[in-house]
């Protein structure tokens, strides 16, 4: 399985490292899990809020509720995988859940590379990024995450995947499910969580959307999600695209034309920024 990024590696060092989507070597600094003491990078739209990807694999703060000052602290797990049927959770054991035995994780904003080892069949990329293109403000400006998601059968034969990406740990609220294109996912309308309204005004209701390329929306009442199920040959990797957008505005005016509730056209130019640049 060809790697997001190659390096010496050893974690915790200043190296040149070959990472996917560049035509030179890069310097950077590969870290273990649970290395970063305070966060990971953080990813989402230019003002409009922003989650980190920390190196246990979870989604750590959270600054896209509108809870000023500090970021919501969620360690969130978002991707598992299911492998014949026993299910891999994407992250670091904590509490009893998690079952990535080891994490090389790469952290060049607005681009995290992570890399997840497991003891049973299967090893997990991750490339996970936000639109942050200089000279473009608008796209810039789109408020969400793609998770471009790769799983390897490391065994020997045929196996049974279903990799389900969704956020835990999110609000409860009304949903609704969509498609656009290829993308199948569900939208989440749910009143505002900060205890204080800004401009003298009651927020307006809340959206986030996860969604997947060709997924199946699912999950379960405390959790939306999204599942995609297939056959993974013997080295095979199976590649697929997830996304979390949100549109979490501060009053009823604020960014009234620049935003819809329907996140389809986010997610759309999310992906087209990666495949422009972070390929």
């Amino acid at each position: 399985m060809s790697d997001l990024f190659t390096g010496s590696g050893q974690t915790d060092i200043l190296e040149h490292l070959t990472v996917e989507g560049y035509d030179r070597p890069i310097v950077g600094t590969v870290y273990a899990e649970n290395r970063l003491e305070w966060s990971g990078c953080p990813l989402g739209g230019l003002g409009t809020g922003y989650v980190t990807l920390d190196t246990d694999g979870r989604l750590g703060k959270w600054q896209i509720f509108n809870t000023y000052p500090q970021p919501m602290q969620q360690n969130a797990t978002w991707l598992a995988v299911e492998v014949d049927g026993r299910q891999y959770v994407v992250a670091c054991s904590k509490d009893g859940i998690g079952d990535a035995i080891a994490v090389r994780y790469f952290g060049h904003f607005p681009v995290v590379d992570a890399i997840f080892s497991f003891a049973g069949p299967l090893r997990v990329q991750v490339r996970a990024y936000g639109c942050f293109l200089p000279g473009n403000a608008i796209a810039s400006n789109t408020p969400g995450i793609l998770f471009d998601v790769r799983v390897a059968n490391t065994d020997t034969t045929p196996v049974q995947l279903r990799i389900t990406f969704g956020p835990e740990k999110m609000p409860a609220g009304r949903r609704q499910a969509f498609s656009y294109g290829s993308w199948r996912g569900t939208t989440v309308t749910h009143r505002w969580l900060s205890n204080t309204s800004s401009f003298n005004q009651t927020p307006p209701l809340h959206t986030y959307t996860v969604a997947g390329e060709e997924a199946i929306p699912g999950g379960s009442p405390e959790r939306a999600a999204v599942s995609i199920a297939t056959t993974a040959r013997p080295g095979e990797i199976v590649r697929r695209k997830f996304a979390l957008a949100w549109h979490q505005p501060n009053y009823e005016g604020f960014f009234q034309q620049a935003r819809t509730p329907q996140l389809c056209p986010a997610l759309w130019r999310c992906q087209r920024c990666g495949s422009q640049r972070y390929r």
